[in-house]
């Protein structure tokens, strides 16, 4: 059974389209009980009166914490004063009927999701008065996250926790999520529009991957909106479309480190900005780590320039490989119209600059800008003369795949369900399995579909959503990975090419007395580690989560022969615990727990995962060539996956089956290396303290669904998900 109805979104307002023949639900203050089956909490039921004066903290806490997974939580129109941040878990949705505000002391988030673990969280309709929602998330980005149709405002905090000052902090990473058609009003740091750089913002966020900010509001705010790309990583699918701001303070959209790929910022809409300084701009879009930035139909107009003399510095700031800069508007009071960093790749064309006299229409901030291609800009001293900017290209609709949840393992019958975000109406939603396979399609609202997992062969498989409008334009969701699980005894999806090292503390181990003498190969490569001095020897244990090779840190090693030199591409896997917070001298090589010793300088190859932070290298006589990765939250001394992946000139990391580091510019043959790994003892006889359950060593770097096939045998067998 579907709805009867389904929203369409549009630029300002939510319409309600109803299909020819079907009996329609005409109560609109709840037509969001059509869909059959939805559970529903209302927060008076709990004690919520909603007048005013009481603290209502609790009794919405309450109603929240007994809600069923997926229910959704119902707040009816009137002002909840709370006193503290209410928590929500996931898989809940907060639904805010006409008038329904949440009021907080200024300082304190509203809202605040799980840290680290925060998805499938709809937050509708609400207004949030003194304080905005924390979708924390660290090194597991939040997921599936549909904010819109909120008011936040009055934010105006100076003191305390800096991160309260936001309206939407997203501290830790977000993916397959939406933020569309929010007001943000008065969001200002001690409620002060003076010149300085201050750090209240409308939406502030870092890493965001498959992300949609569209059809906000901005009203006499610092800054609208403001992401951080701060890690080098597979960022990709970031829209910010047709947001309007007006009186904001620094800019209308900043994103800086930008290692981002494929961003679409357009059509979006900033004027009469509040006191310009010489760090404001209109809009700053920086991807210096990322390539195929599309900047177009955008209008930034800094009329009237406020204060005697005052001046914004750039109109638009723009760098980035391939980056397309055309169509935009650029009205009055910036000393710089364009002002362009890093620009291999760049093109500026169709843009039109006009009012007051500025110094320079289109400038150079860095030396080396090859390749840009400026055409077709325009410069008028009245705006009157200026053309307007070309209607904004059709926008294709944004999917999210909500469920199954990335790098699961399935079995039986699924649920596959699609998020899509569309100005147009939809005319379908194909269900793709690894790559081509179309398993089912829907052609309404809401997106979902049973799938028999059995129907296929166990081990890794991909999935995307690809949604088409009734204009023919196509929308893809990020891909994810799968495992199915249905035989009573899977094979593991572990490949075997290029598999050199198999060390699995389940079989192969000798030992004397508890204690490992030899740990034989499982690859069919024929290579064992030993150790024959018995001081050196480590332990076998048996632990909760099977039996591990115990290391004592002070003398425990194992050495195997294993000749790494002239490998243009290499992966590991290290299934791992450890007692040790942070360590590591300056070679970050100390303390591994695999190691391979240098036969010349930069030549040493190690993975050294410590509860504070990971430190990995794959030697290839570079100079200075020594990631680190420092971990968000230490973690605990339990079991942890880590892979280290060398793909030519790219180093990458990955902890429990997430990127956390990738880093470009090496060298790409490993060289330099001696031929004799060790388990448990690093550089400068320096010994890891921890277990290692089990290794793989492959001489190419796996493809990505090679990859997480390996991670699930490894996450499943050891309980890490």
């Amino acid at each position: 059974m579907k709805l009867l109805f389904h929203y369409q979104n549009h630029r300002c307002h939510n319409s309600i389209r109803f299909r020819r023949g079907r009996n329609v639900l005409l109560l609109a203050a709840v037509a969001f009980l059509a869909r059959p089956g939805l559970a529903l909490t209302d927060v008076r039921n709990a004690g919520a009166t909603g007048n005013g004066s009481t603290d209502d903290t609790l009794a919405i806490q309450s109603a929240i914490n007994s809600a069923p997974s997926g229910d959704t939580v119902v707040f009816p129109g009137g002002t909840y004063r709370i006193t503290s941040t209410i928590s929500v878990p996931s898989n809940r949705i907060l639904q805010g009927q006409s008038g329904a505000m949440l009021k907080i002391a200024t300082g304190q988030f509203a809202l605040s999701f799980p840290y680290d673990s925060a998805s499938n969280i709809t937050i509708d309709g609400l207004t949030m008065d003194g304080g905005g929602v924390n979708v924390n998330g660290n090194s597991v980005p939040a997921y599936n996250v549909q904010i819109k149709n909120s008011t936040f405002q009055n934010i105006v905090t100076s003191t305390g926790d800096w991160t309260t000052h936001n309206a939407i902090f997203i501290p830790g990473g977000l993916t397959q999520s939406s933020i569309t058609a929010n007001r943000f009003l008065n969001i200002l740091e001690g409620g002060l529009t003076d010149y300085v750089d201050r750090m209240a913002n409308g939406i502030m966020g870092w890493r965001l991957n498959a992300v949609t900010i569209s059809d906000n509001t901005f009203d006499t705010v610092n800054q609208g909106i403001s992401l951080k790309f701060d890690r080098v990583g597979t960022y990709g699918g970031v829209a910010i479309l047709r947001n309007v701001g007006t009186r904001v303070h620094r800019m209308g959209v900043e994103t800086q480190g930008s290692y981002t790929q494929g961003m679409l910022v357009e059509g979006n809409q900033f004027s009469n900005f509040l006191n310009p300084f010489w760090n404001s701009f209109g809009m700053s879009i920086v991807v210096d780590g990322g390539a195929g930035t599309i900047i177009r139909n955008n209008m930034v107009d800094a009329s009237p320039a406020a204060g005697s003399g005052s001046r914004y510095g750039y109109g638009l700031e723009v760098s980035g490989t391939n980056t397309t800069v055309s169509g935009n508007t650029v009205k009055n009071g910036f000393s710089t119209g364009i002002a362009i960093g890093w620009a291999q790749g760049m093109v500026i064309t169709g843009n039109y600059l006009c009012g007051s006299t500025q110094a320079t229409v289109i400038a150079f901030e860095a030396a080396s800008q090859p390749d840009a291609q400026i055409a077709n800009n325009t410069k008028s001293a009245t705006c009157s003369s200026a053309a307007p900017p070309p209607a904004p290209a059709p926008v294709p609709p944004a999917v999210s795949l909500a469920a199954p949840i990335s790098n699961s393992t399935v079995s039986g019958t699924v649920t596959i369900t699609a998020n899509v975000t569309s100005a147009v109406s939809i005319a379908s939603v194909s269900f793709i399995l690894d790559g081509s396979t179309t398993i089912a399609q829907d052609a309404n609202s809401p997106y979902s579909m049973s799938w028999n997992s059995a129907a296929v062969a166990d081990g890794a498989h991909t999935l995307k959503a690809v949604a088409v409008d009734t204009n023919g334009a196509s929308g893809t969701s990020t891909i994810i990975s799968l495992t199915t699980l249905n035989s009573a005894n899977p094979t593991p999806a572990v490949t075997k090419s290029g598999l050199k090292l198999w060390l699995n503390s389940a079989a192969g181990v000798t030992t004397q007395v508890d204690k490992v003498s030899k740990w034989l190969d499982q690859s069919g490569s024929g290579i064992q580690a030993s150790q024959s001095n018995s001081n050196a020897q480590p332990s076998l244990v048996t632990t909760a989560r099977g039996r591990v090779i115990r290391f004592d840190g002070t003398a425990d090693a194992l050495t195997f022969p294993m000749p790494i030199n002239g490998w243009n591409g290499m992966t590991i896997f290290l299934v791992s615990a450890t007692s040790q917070k942070s360590t590591g001298g300056w070679s970050k090589a100390e303390n591994a727990a695999l190691f391979w010793d240098e036969s010349a300088w930069w030549g040493t190859t190690y993975l050294s995962p410590w509860q504070s932070n990971v430190a990995f290298r794959f030697g290839t006589t570079q100079a200075n060539n020594w990631p680190l990765y420092s971990r968000p939250v230490p973690v605990s001394s339990g079991l942890t996956l880590t892979e280290a992946v060398k793909a030519s000139t790219v180093d990458k990391l990955y902890l429990n089956g997430v990127l956390a580091y990738s880093e470009g510019g090496k060298y790409s043959t490993v060289k330099g290396t001696s031929n004799t790994g060790v388990l448990g003892q690093g550089y400068n006889n320096t010994f890891f303290a921890g277990d290692i359950a089990e290794v793989l060593v492959y001489n190419r770097a796996l493809t990505d669904a090679e990859r997480q096939g390996v991670e699930s045998y490894l996450m499943n067998k050891y309980g890490l998900k």
